[in-house]
């Protein structure tokens, strides 16, 4: 594993990105979009060693500095974008609930205080889709079993269980491809494709 310090290219887009001033994030992504090269890729801002987790952490990893080396990165935390803020209580999906659940108004996000985080996390991942769009993102690299981010394993009350975070979900059905840092960590596997539209904690 690498080690766990922000990488230095990304640091100040992690604040402006995830930050309170909504139109200058849309600003700073329009303007990573407009880049030469091909399209900016997602990264949850944990991976690229940002301390964004729910703990105050991050959890980056020499699978995605190697996979992200030449690529113009698009760091966002989701449940910063819901106003959370950092550190925060852990956040789990209720019942058999994952994110599709919660966009399909069935689902509901409990953090370990017993509060209704719902709203907040479908809040986060839609700033957060906003700003992939604006930077037209294409692609996707996420913070497995994290509530927002997790591609295929989420947290529950009952522990981790399959399914998508809230944003992995907005984004597939957006059209964003999306994998986890296990994927990619995985030679030749490719992104998890998009939903038809029926992690570690963040």
């Amino acid at each position: 594993m690498a080690e766990q310090r922000q990488r230095p290219d990304v640091a100040r887009l992690v604040a402006v990105l995830n930050g309170p001033d909504q139109r200058r994030a849309i600003a700073a992504a329009r303007r990573l979009g407009r880049a030469p090269g091909p399209p900016p890729v997602l990264v949850s801002a944990c991976l690229l060693g940002a301390p964004t987790r729910y703990d105050g952490g991050a959890k980056r990893t020499a699978a995605v500095d190697a996979a992200t080396r030449a690529a113009s990165v698009v760091p966002l935390c989701p449940e910063l974008l819901g106003g959370l803020g950092c550190p925060r209580a852990a956040v789990h999906f209720e019942g058999r609930g994952d994110g599709e659940a919660v966009l399909e108004g069935r689902g509901a996000v409990e953090d370990d205080a017993g509060r209704d985080r719902t709203a907040a996390l479908v809040a986060g991942a839609r700033r957060a889709l906003a700003l992939a769009q604006a930077a037209g993102c294409e692609q996707a690299i996420l913070k497995e079993r994290s509530p927002s981010c997790g591609c295929r394993q989420v947290h529950a009350a009952s522990g981790v269980v399959s399914g998508r975070g809230v944003f992995a979900a907005l984004a597939a059905r957006a059209g964003i491809a999306c994998r986890s840092e296990e994927d990619v960590a995985i030679a030749g596997l490719p992104p998890s494709p998009p939903a038809s539209g029926s992690g570690d904690r963040g």
